[in-house]
């Protein structure tokens, strides 16, 4: 089993007369993703990951949280030179943008956009030639690192 996760947190800092009366003030945010994939015998791998985005302060207002998943199917065939894919993107059909803007007296804003994101995508992918030869291409050109790093099948 292989397991990847990755998060990434940042700060804004702003500085404006009108909203934070002249005040410096930060805004932290944070997106966190994690994929695990399995590879069992007879060709078959296995997949799922997953996104998170939880709600941020802007100066503005808020951005609300967002959250999302899939999953994906690959099998290979023909001494692993040939493979067909199904891939399962927003199974929780969660993907969205939204957003509140804070109460400056005149106006407040809330602002939802979901976009169409629950998809399925199958795809069949042929290796043509030998796949060693190209390795060792990659490996004399990059000092000797390798590529024997597995590839997700879908991100």
């Amino acid at each position: 089993m292989r397991i990847v996760s990755s998060t990434s947190f940042w700060n804004t800092s702003t500085k404006d007369i009108e909203v934070t009366d002249g005040t410096i003030h930060h805004y932290l945010g944070m997106y966190t993703s994690l994929m695990a994939s399995y590879m069992v015998k007879g060709g078959w791998m296995f997949q799922v990951w997953g996104s998170h985005s939880p709600t941020a302060r802007v100066i503005q207002g808020r951005i609300l949280r967002n959250y999302g998943g899939g999953f994906a199917i690959q099998k290979r065939f023909l001494k692993d030179k040939a493979s067909v894919n199904l891939s399962f993107y927003d199974v929780l059909k969660s993907r969205w943008f939204a957003f509140e803007s804070y109460n400056f007296g005149d106006y407040q804003m809330t602002s939802i956009r979901r976009w169409e994101s629950r998809s399925v995508f199958v795809s069949f992918t042929y290796n043509f030639g030998k796949l060693t030869e190209g390795k060792e291409r990659r490996e004399n050109n990059s000092g000797g690192i390798g590529d024997d790093v597995d590839v997700p099948i879908s991100q």
